[in-house]
């Protein structure tokens, strides 16, 4: 049966001409809008170059050069494509789209395409030069990007249209034009985009397969395979889909046979498509074997390295910062949130995904996994995959954006068409499935529309960037135009530069703005030698090419009085204000007198060696190349002591902090053992304790109008690339370093427990409970609270264990009805693991709300959670009174029968244990007193996990509910644990022989004949628990054997045979026995026997 969206209709409503008019106004207007939300923002950055991906494969596209010819082209030692042979010996990424790029580059160098008159929102540089320049090919790569993604939502079209009909390729064309993770990856010269077009072609052809068995499907799908490995190898799991697309094409023969000439033919058909996979592969990634020459096939040991390298730092094991934000990521529900709320948007990701578990429906229960089955099996198995993976972010799930594109097209297309053909209440139906449809579309657009919003403005760090320039002065700040309208033009000098003679120094510039020069700002003047004595600093300004000064600037005072080692800020005003022009060159002729004296720029703080530090190289200015101070606190580096006096000298030196992205704030954070002092230090400075106020913020969020929709909380990649929250700390007046001493010295260093991203995921406290909890655990009661060892039970072993069984066995009884319904498909109905049950119903659901910390874990709380289950069960008892008393009148004997069993077993372990009850024996203890000590800690826990008796304020990390279930009998019992343990042990094993005998048994009498006898499932039963509980350990005969003592004998060496130890035991006891003398004892094997 076909879904309802790929049933034909008799007639059909238009023409084939208005049809085919249709849909190339369809086409023309996608096309048009997709690649308007592509395009827009072009240069975003304004050439900083501010994605580390990109800016890596820009450097290394700019460096190699198309080689002189195919024998060199496949020299992979000398060949000048390759990224190794130019200094770049870290290169994981595929090949083909940056061979494109460079050879596209090298077509169409000096290339220059003329901008000017752009709406400055379009982001478009005034001169787009394409080439393969530094500054050049990283644009040329952005629109091959943006070129793939464009053909990608004409794929997806395609796709829809060949998997299911036109409409639901139309739909998920709009829904991938529209797509924000889509979107953003084309704004980058990365190689996402380029293996997502690929991928997509491949599904296409592997869906051609199932309706067209010809050779040329299969050779494209392979050719499209081929290029898509070589653009990103993560992409190989596809190959195998070419079998999904060719099984649902299969048909066994007319005589039912599968063997048979379409079976060699379609055989032949998929090798036809692996080798051009292997041979698309070897032109395109022409590095990853060794050569030289076409043939020189063996895989290249180096590119194995850095795949081997590159695996191992996405397991997390490696420890490097980009790791560090991937720390306790959940898998499956981090990528399925991000995907969800800012990958697709909430509207497409939700209708994408319900369409994905609609499909899986159709499947299971309509059999059309001809149609569905491709898309949701490769949805559904690559994002399992991936999103287990260590680092999981959104551009790593883009290759099954198609499929869930084309499953929600279907979806929509499906809505729509059942509600038109349904019968009763169509106009409602029709109605609301017309709203869903055009809901999902427009949000989805909207969302697209929103997300390009911030393409249309300065990149945050830039508009930051700009700003700092305005208003953080240099060593010289020319303030040029009228008050309230000043441009600010920073003059680069020597970093602390200083006058330390009488000499004239001259300093020449070229104006930036014009207006009239009314002062000067120098942000740090000062006196190097801190003398009481008075300096004058004196600035003259000269056009350029004259002698005489047109205006003159002057200070006197004591430079030393102010503003730290530096100096303070002084403002020079210019008598008379002159007016500048823009482009013409000046030049300032500066003089000291009461030198030394020292100019230098506002001290400026970034956070790390791993982020883009600001202000960035813009407009002509290097921002740390003469005008300002630059400091770095080293985020990344670990908690000591030399990283807190780093802080504070670096604090007290600056008079700004940078915070250029969230990058560091958001991923130290997640690493709390590791970085306590920068988690007190972010948490300082943010509160303004650390003496920094918040000076300016840069955010650029999507938007339509005034609507904002913040991505704050979206994974690291998606926003500190192109959108970052940038944060300028300023110094403020309160400012004392004796303060900030005192703030992050108060953090315990000693505490520090240095762990990888890895380490920490698994175990974040490092075993230690939170300091609440352990305050719980310590405040949880006393052993006289929980337990009266002055008792009848406490004090009398043999009641204590008769009591024991009595309740368990009560208790146990309380619990069939549950086990009669839930184990009913058993013959004897789970009857004799009803104790087994009770033990475990009571101690999980204690466990769960003791870990909630709903409740305690005391014998009040299991009591209730026993009652909570005893009346579930007298409820499906009096549903079920007669078939339960039936069945127990009818198998009367089974029942005392296996009490039996069960009472005699633990009888017999606990005359076991009450030969060797001691649990703290030095020699014959074991295991004894390390499982008693987890015992008591898990009886003394108030909430769990329960603490360890061995780190103090630590938890417990060992595998514990089979002591949380010996715990709940022993508080429930108000039995001690030291007599408990030893009741315990005997429980288990008459458990765990009387389990044993319920599986044989119902095995056995499952299928003997309906009237049969019962006596070889007893003795299945009673053989399985004898193998299970007393035969189990077949070494034990030879211990005792090798323990036995050789009376009166020579020693004899230990490797001699059993039966030459019997031999010699015999012929010593019968000497001695007949001779009367007195037995004498040997230490054998390590026993401790008494001597004579």
């Amino acid at each position: 049966m076909q879904p309802a969206s790929l049933r034909t209709h008799a007639r059909p409503r238009f023409t084939r001409a208005q049809r085919w008019t249709f849909e190339l106004l369809f086409l023309s207007a996608l096309i048009s809008g997709a690649l308007f939300l592509r395009l827009v923002g072009l240069n975003w950055d304004e050439f900083q170059h501010l994605h580390p991906d990109e800016r890596f494969l820009t450097m290394v596209t700019s460096a190699i050069s198309s080689p002189s010819g195919w024998s060199e082209y496949f020299d992979t030692e000398t060949s000048p494509l390759n990224p190794f042979n130019r200094d770049y010996k870290f290169f994981v990424y595929g090949t083909a789209p940056i061979f494109a790029v460079r050879y596209l580059g090298e077509i169409l160098a000096g290339t220059s395409l003329a901008l000017e008159g752009m709406p400055d929102w379009l982001h478009l540089p005034a001169t787009l030069n394409l080439g393969t320049g530094y500054d050049e090919v990283h644009l040329l790569g952005r629109i091959v990007s943006a070129c793939a993604d464009l053909l990608l939502v004409l794929v997806v079209y395609a796709l829809g249209t060949e998997l299911y009909s036109r409409n639901a390729g139309r739909l998920a064309a709009l829904l991938a034009a529209g797509t924000p993770a889509l979107i953003q990856q084309a704004h980058f010269f990365t190689v996402d985009s380029f293996a997502t077009l690929f991928v997509a072609l491949a599904l296409l052809f592997a869906a051609r397969v199932r309706t067209r068995r010809v050779y040329s499907n299969y050779i494209l799908f392979g050719l499209c395979m081929g290029v898509a490995l070589a653009s990103r190898i993560n992409t190989a799991p596809l190959a195998v889909f070419l079998a999904v697309g060719a099984f649902a094409s299969f048909r066994p023969a007319q005589d039912g046979s599968w063997w048979n000439a379409e079976t060699r033919a379609l055989i032949l058909r998929v090798l036809a498509a692996a080798f051009t996979t292997l041979v698309v592969f070897r032109l395109l990634q022409p590095y990853a074997f060794a050569g030289p020459g076409f043939f020189g096939v063996s895989l290249n040991p180096h590119w194995l390295k850095t795949l081997g390298e590159i695996r191992v730092q996405m397991t997390g094991d490696v420890d490097f910062p980009p790791n560090h934000q991937w720390t306790n990521r959940p898998a499956i529900l981090f990528p399925l949130q991000n995907m969800l709320l800012w990958g697709m948007g909430p509207a497409l990701g939700i209708a994408v995904w319900l369409a994905t578990l609609w499909c899986a429906w159709r499947i299971y229960k309509h059999h059309e996994w001809r149609a569905h089955l491709l898309p949701v099996l490769w949805t559904l198995l690559y994002f399992a995959w991936q999103g287990t993976q260590w680092v999981k972010p959104i551009r790593y799930f883009l290759p099954i954006y198609p499929t869930l594109f084309v499953m929600g097209g279907w979806a929509l297309s499906e809505l729509v068409t059942r509600a038109n053909a349904t019968q009763h209440l169509r106009r409602w139906a029709l109605t609301l499935s017309l709203v869903a449809a055009g809901g999902v579309m427009f949000f989805t657009l909207g969302t697209g529309w929103a997300f390009t919003r911030i393409y249309t403005r300065p990149v945050t760090r830039v508009a930051a960037t700009k700003w700092i320039y305005q208003n953080l002065p240099g060593p010289i700040t020319l303030r040029i135009g009228n008050p309230g309208a000043e441009f600010s033009q920073p003059i680069s000098l020597p970093e602390n530069f200083v006058y330390d003679d009488a000499a004239t120094r001259t300093i020449s510039f070229v104006a930036q703005a014009t207006g009239p020069l009314r002062a000067m700002w120098v942000a740090h003047l000062g006196d190097p030698q801190r003398d009481p004595d008075l300096e004058t600093f004196t600035v003259e300004l000269l056009v350029d090419g004259g002698d005489d000064a047109v205006s003159t600037a002057q200070i006197t005072s004591d430079f030393s009085a102010a503003g730290g080692a530096l100096g303070a800020l002084a403002e020079l005003n210019f008598e008379p204000a002159v007016d500048v022009e823009k482009g013409q060159r000046y030049q300032l002729r500066t003089k000291a007198d009461g030198f030394p004296v020292s100019l230098a720029g506002t001290q400026i703080a970034n956070e790390s060696s791993w982020d883009d530090g600001l202000p960035l190289r813009l407009d002509g200015y290097d921002g740390f190349g003469g005008i300002y101070g630059g400091h770095n606190l080293e985020m990344y580096w670990d908690d000591n002591q030399e990283k807190l006096e780093r802080f504070i000298t670096e604090l007290d030196a600056s008079d700004y902090i940078m915070i250029s992205s969230n990058r560091q704030s958001d991923s130290i954070t997640r690493l709390p053992m590791r970085y306590p002092l920068t988690i007190a230090y972010y948490k300082a400075l943010f509160n303004g304790e650390l003496g920094f106020e918040l000076a300016r913020e840069f955010e650029s969020a999507p938007n339509v109008g005034p609507w904002i929709f913040s991505d704050a909380q979206a994974e690291e990649p998606f926003t500190v690339y192109d959108h970052p929250k940038v944060k300028i700390f300023r110094k403020s007046a309160n400012f004392s370093s004796a303060k900030v001493s005192e703030i992050l010295g108060a953090v315990d260093l000693s505490q520090v427990v240095w762990m990888n991203p890895k380490q920490a995921t698994n175990t974040p406290t490092a075993l230690m409970l939170p300091a609440e909890r352990n305050a719980l655990q310590i405040a949880g009661g006393t052993w006289a609270s929980m337990f009266n060892i002055d008792s009848m039970l406490n004090t009398q072993p043999w009641l204590a264990a008769a009591v024991w069984w009595l309740l368990l066995t009560l208790l146990g009884w309380s619990v069939f009805p549950l086990s009669f319904l839930g184990m009913n498909g058993l013959p004897d109905k789970g009857f004799a693991l009803i104790k087994t049950l009770l033990a475990l119903l009571v101690a999980w659901l204690a466990w769960l709300v003791a870990s909630w910390q709903l409740a305690t874990f005391s014998a009040a709380t299991l009591w209730a959670v026993w009652g909570g289950w005893a009346a579930i069960s007298a409820l499906l008892a009096r549903l079920h009174w007669d078939s339960i008393t039936a069945w127990l009148r009818q198998h009367w004997r089974y029942v005392v029968g296996v009490e039996f069993l069960w009472l005699l077993l633990f009888v017999a372990f606990a005359l076991v244990r009450y030969g060797n009850a001691d649990l703290w024996h030095p020699s014959y203890g074991g295991e004894k007193p390390m499982d008693f000590s987890y015992f008591n800690a898990v009886v003394r826990s108030t909430y769990f996990p329960a603490y360890d008796p061995w780190l103090a304020g630590g938890y417990l990390n060992y595998y514990y509910f089979g002591f949380v279930i010996a715990a709940s009998l022993t508080k429930m019992f108000g039995v001690m644990p030291s007599l408990a343990y030893n009741l315990t042990l005997p429980t288990l094993f008459a458990g765990t022989g009387v389990g044993a005998f319920c599986v044989a048994y119902n095995l056995v009498a499952s299928s003997r004949p309906a009237g049969g006898t019962t006596g070889s499932a007893w003795r299945a039963g009673l053989a399985a628990l004898a193998l299970m509980v007393l035969l189990g350990n077949l070494g034990q005969p030879a211990v005792w054997a090798k323990g036995v003592q050789r009376i009166a004998t020579d020693v004899v060496p230990m490797d001699t045979s059993i039966f030459g130890d019997w031999q010699r035991i015999a012929a010593g006891a019968y000497r001695n026995i007949v001779g009367g003398k007195t037995l004498q004892w040997a230490r054998a094997n390590g026993t401790g026997m008494p001597r004579a």
